[in-house]
């Protein structure tokens, strides 16, 4: 539902606040939650174009790469961060190619 209406609304510059909320309910302790923000985050990065989200590849691939880590216990949210780095991989590409 989230990326359904992330793709009416996003290309028309409105719900601009989305991966903010996103973003934030992803630290959340709640683990279930975690895992369909991140599913949600991962969708709306494949789907969008790019150019609307750039300002926030930063901020996106922070979460991704701090679920990632191998003290995140729960492989439940490993899988779905990792899923959500994949679908987002273009989306954050431009930071990749910065050598920093």
């Amino acid at each position: 539902v989230v990326l359904a209406i992330a793709t009416i609304e996003l290309p028309t510059g409105q719900w601009t606040d989305l991966m903010k909320t996103l973003l934030g309910t992803s630290t959340t302790d709640n683990s279930q939650l975690k895992i369909v923000t991140l599913t949600a985050i991962g969708f709306v990065c494949e789907s969008i174009d790019s150019d609307i989200l750039a300002a926030q590849s930063g901020a996106i691939l922070t979460v991704v790469v701090s679920g990632a880590r191998k003290e995140e216990p729960n492989q439940k949210i490993r899988k779905a961060v990792i899923d959500a780095l994949y679908n987002s991989l273009e989306f954050i590409r431009e930071n990749f190619d910065r050598e920093v």
